[in-house]
This record gives C-alpha cells, sequence and structure tokens, in this order.
C-alpha cells in the first residue's frame, strides 16, 4: 500500500482511497476487511476484493457512506473520521496467501480519534458489555424499518461472536420480526451493531415511529472462539 487519502464529494459523501501496488511477477488479489472507524468495528466481515496484474498500481475506493450508514455514523460521533483500520492481504490466482492478513491502521485526524460511548449499559457479565444507543427512525427514503443499535465491548481475552438466537426479540410484547448480522470481536475491542426491524411488522402493530416503541426485549449469544458458550445476554429496554 503505497498512499492513501480521504475525499469528500460535493454532496457531503466521504471515500477512502488506497494506492495499491504490485511488485511481483504475477496476478494478486488484494482484499480488505474488519474495517473499524475511531476505534469502533464497523464491519467485521470482507469488504472488498480487487485483482492486480503485475507490475501495476490501482486505487481501492472504500464508500465509507456504503460501510456505515451516515445516520448510524451521526449517532456514534464517527462523521470526523480520526483513524481507520482494516485487516489487508493478498493472495494468488490460486487463492493461496502471499502474505499474512496484517492489521493496518491509517491516521487522518489524530485529534478526532474517538467515538460516541454514551447510552444505557443494559448487560455487563463475564467481560462482555452492551450499550444502548436507542432506536433510530427510517434512515432513507426506501425504508421505514426501525433500527436498534447497540455498541458491543469485549473485555475478554479471547474473541467473541455475538449473534442472536432464533425468535430473539419482543417490540411492546410482541414478537418481532428482524434482521441481525453477527459480529465478531477480537480482545479489548467494541463494536457496533444495528437491529433493524421490519416495516411489515411495524406496520401490522400500528408503530409508524419509534416512539410508538415503548418497550423491547433481546437476546443475544455469544461465543467464544471454540463455540463454546461465552454467555447469553437477555437485554430489557425501556423508551421514554
Amino acid at each position: 500500500m503505497v498512499s492513501e487519502a480521504l475525499v469528500t464529494d460535493k454532496d457531503g459523501g466521504k471515500a477512502l482511497l488506497l494506492e495499491v501496488e504490485n511488485n511481483t511477477a504475477e496476478s494478486v488479489s488484494v482484499t480488505t476487511s474488519g474495517i473499524s472507524i475511531n476505534n469502533l468495528v464497523v464491519y467485521d466481515g470482507l469488504w472488498s476484493s480487487d485483482s492486480l496484474n503485475p507490475g501495476t498500481r490501482k486505487i481501492l475506493t472504500l464508500s465509507l457512506d456504503s460501510l456505515l450508514e451516515p445516520a448510524f455514523a451521526e449517532k456514534c460521533a464517527l462523521e470526523d473520521i480520526g483513524n481507520l483500520q482494516l485487516s489487508f492481504a493478498a493472495e494468488n490466482t490460486d487463492s493461496e496467501e502471499i502474505a499474512p492478513s496484517k492489521a493496518l491502521e491509517i491516521i487522518l485526524n489524530k485529534k478526532a480519534a474517538a467515538y460516541d460511548n454514551s447510552g444505557d449499559e443494559v448487560y455487563n457479565e463475564k467481560g462482555v458489555r452492551f450499550v444502548s444507543k436507542g432506536l433510530l427512525g427510517s434512515i432513507n427514503e426506501y425504508s421505514n424499518d426501525i433500527y436498534l443499535l447497540v455498541i458491543i465491548h469485549n473485555d475478554t481475552d479471547k474473541s467473541i461472536t455475538v449473534r442472536d438466537p432464533y425468535d430473539a426479540l419482543s417490540v411492546n410484547g410482541i414478537m418481532a420480526d428482524y434482521s441481525l448480522s453477527s459480529l465478531t470481536l477480537e480482545p479489548g475491542k467494541s463494536g457496533l451493531l444495528d437491529l433493524e426491524i421490519y416495516e411489515s411488522f411495524l406496520s401490522d402493530n400500528d408503530i409508524s415511529d419509534p416512539e410508538d416503541i415503548s418497550t423491547a426485549q433481546m437476546t443475544f449469544s455469544v461465543k467464544g472462539e471454540d463455540y463454546k458458550d461465552v454467555t447469553e445476554a437477555k437485554i430489557d429496554l425501556a423508551f421514554e
């Protein structure tokens, strides 16, 4: 990786440009994964994969608005990006790793390298903490889904994966239809998890905006590296 730059378009959209050079004699595929903004994990899986011919350079474009919804960024005070961390790896055409995945940190503004961790601590056991950031209404013109944002802290000495068991959410005492992606955190890391409550469920139960939700109950399953149970976090939320 030769250089990097953060750019903003006329509409305020932000993208990280990464200049990558292939100095080998063969074509390679370079990947980015496990992305954090201001030390908060916002995407833990594979984010991008690009091919480079031998002896060439390429600009990789990481759209930060695609990586993290602007409304989520605002809720966690991530609009001003101080640092961005990601894992960078390269493979040959046979999908063989050329070099081990490397964690990179790109410093953009040392004064802005923090996120807003305020909120209601709704769970704190066995080295795992959950902080509720509350509810968000529609985040775009195409959907009226409502989102529950939670920051999870892994204070253990092992990697953990947070996911949901079947039928884990109730809203206003009614089992809800929702979607939730799993989140894997290395020791000492914190990450943002967004739970999306579907518009169809909300409409069927006369819920049109976050103010119509008074209570919610959610269960999260926390697994360790060996897939053994670390804890089951049952959280109760009350909204004013």
